[in-house]
């Protein structure tokens, strides 16, 4: 008699991307529903294109998040004294360099991102502002370096500004000044575009991902990404803060005796996205960093995987 074979077994040999390209969107709800990424802490990493490993897991050092704390580098160098691998750098160079340089761990232990001003648009704007990181991070080298699709300019188009600037960042990683290149805010109308015309593809391509924003839309778009291999990563994946009232949220935190937030974070993290909340205090860093001694299971995250269609509070 001939075998046959059932749908979770065909998932689990094939791979859930494939199929969930296969067989449509009940699929590739499934696969965003389903933990299936295997996390060890702080150490875990995930190899890009070029063979660079970054941390799955980080902290986003914001200067408007920081402004809030009285001294925003010992923020950041709590989050490297409480396992944190991964500092980005969004508008915060000083912090993350003083945090850096008082940790005292070498270079090799911390992944290094820096996130270009928004609003550059040529060549000798983009070395300006590598240099100005750079220096206030206080190394000699960056890991990633991170740059927005940018708007249109005066008689440029959003592409014509975007890849001159790309272009200059490009010269940075030929160069060996910064290990991998990333692109932010890239849109599923603009992948096309944005691909044919790189020289050097980006290894990373940070979206605004939250609990409450990831839509069918946005997965599709996100397999695309990762069949490209390109690495999907989110600042943005606690929202506006509408965890905290939830009721999905905290009843799932109930549960595994945690907090909204860490609920995100570890949802974030099962679905395959790197990480990198951002805290304003120690006592969210503590916090944020507590999210490896439990894990959401099959139910958890279908009934995560439903909250865009619903009420934030």
């Amino acid at each position: 008699m001939q075998n046959t074979m059932t749908r979770r077994e065909f998932v689990k040999i094939a791979g859930i991307t494939g199929g969930a390209m296969l067989f449509g969107s009940s699929l590739l709800n499934y696969a965003f529903a389903t933990p299936r990424i295997d996390i060890q802490g702080f150490f875990s990493t995930q190899k890009l294109s070029n063979g660079v490993e970054i941390p799955r897991y980080g902290m986003s050092a914001c200067k408007h998040i920081l402004s809030a704390a009285k001294d925003g580098a010992q923020v950041v160098l709590e989050s490297l004294k409480a396992g944190y691998k991964y500092i980005e750098a969004h508008g915060a160079a000083s912090e993350a360099g003083d945090a850096y340089v008082l940790s005292q761990l070498p270079r090799q232990d911390v992944f290094l991102s820096l996130q270009l001003p928004k609003g550059i648009s040529t060549e000798d704007e983009v070395l300006e502002a590598f240099n100005d990181g750079l220096a206030k991070m206080k190394t000699d080298y960056l890991d990633l370096v991170l740059v927005e699709i940018a708007e249109a300019k005066g008689r440029a188009s959003w592409l014509e500004v975007t890849m001159e600037v790309w272009h200059a960042v490009e010269k940075l990683y030929k160069e060996k000044r910064v290990r991998a290149i990333a692109i932010a805010n890239l849109k599923a109308e603009q992948l096309d575009e944005f691909f044919e015309l790189c020289e050097i593809k980006p290894m990373v391509s940070q979206l605004d991902i939250s609990v409450f924003t990831l839509d069918h839309a946005n997965k599709v778009f996100i397999e695309k990404l990762q069949n490209r291999k390109i690495v999907v990563s989110t600042a943005v994946v606690l929202g506006d803060a509408g965890y905290a009232h939830n009721p999905i949220l905290q009843k799932i935190a109930q549960k595994h005796n945690k907090t909204g937030a860490q609920v995100a974070l570890r949802w974030s993290l099962q679905s395959g996205f790197i990480t990198l909340p951002k805290a304003e205090n120690i006592e969210q860093v503590r916090e944020f960093a507590d999210i490896f001694d439990f894990a959401l299971d099959a139910r958890d995250m279908k009934a995560i995987s439903h909250l865009h269609e619903k009420p934030k509070k």
